[in-house]
């Protein structure tokens, strides 16, 4: 009658024994792949090490050029090329938000305003501190992406308001707001 509990016991330290085996080999090949991982990090940092040394190196070719042509040409032409292509886009940034305002006003999805509200699209001017007019003249915008204090001066403001900011002065020449479409309830299914 012990036979069959020695055998049972046995069979047992076997099984344990190739768990433990399994566990064994397992382990050796988490090592390998970490190794691999290791090896392969390093790799990694060495390349993009290199890429960064090249992406220098083109920095400073680039510098290289770029303070050749500014001595050639002139740093004044530069500024005043510089200066002209940003006006350029400023314009033509303009000249797409107030197409956008009319196909808004087109469509139905602005209206005029009397006053600001927490929905309005607001147009203004923007003035220096010495009040000449910062180009393109033309600056429109949701009243939601004003800032905060500011927010508070213009609620409630109607078109010529005129407030002081950091950089000069506004003036609120449009008012006009969202028309919220209603949501069309989904038919319900009986």
């Amino acid at each position: 009658m012990n036979m069959p509990a020695k055998q049972g016991v046995r069979a047992r330290e076997r099984n344990a024994l190739e768990r433990i085996s399994q566990i064994e080999t397992d382990m050796g090949n988490a090592l390998e792949r970490i190794s691999q991982i290791e090896t392969d990090m390093g790799t990694m940092v060495g390349a993009i090490q290199q890429a960064l040394q090249n992406i220098e190196s083109r920095v400073n070719a680039q510098s290289e050029i770029l303070d050749a042509v500014v001595q050639e040409i002139g740093a004044e032409q530069i500024n005043a090329r510089i200066e002209a292509a940003r006006e350029a886009r400023s314009e033509q940034q303009a000249v797409t938000a107030k197409e956008g305002l009319k196909i808004a006003l087109d469509k139905g999805e602005l209206v005029p305003a009397a006053v600001i509200g927490d929905k309005s699209v607001i147009t203004g001017v923007e003035a220096d501190k010495d009040g000449v007019v910062v180009k393109p003249g033309y600056v429109q915008l949701g009243y939601n992406t004003i800032k905060p204090e500011f927010q508070e001066k213009v609620l409630g403001k109607a078109v010529g308001f005129k407030f002081e900011t950091s950089d000069g002065t506004f003036e609120i020449t449009g008012i006009y707001d969202v028309v919220e479409k209603p949501v069309e309830q989904e038919p319900t299914k009986e």
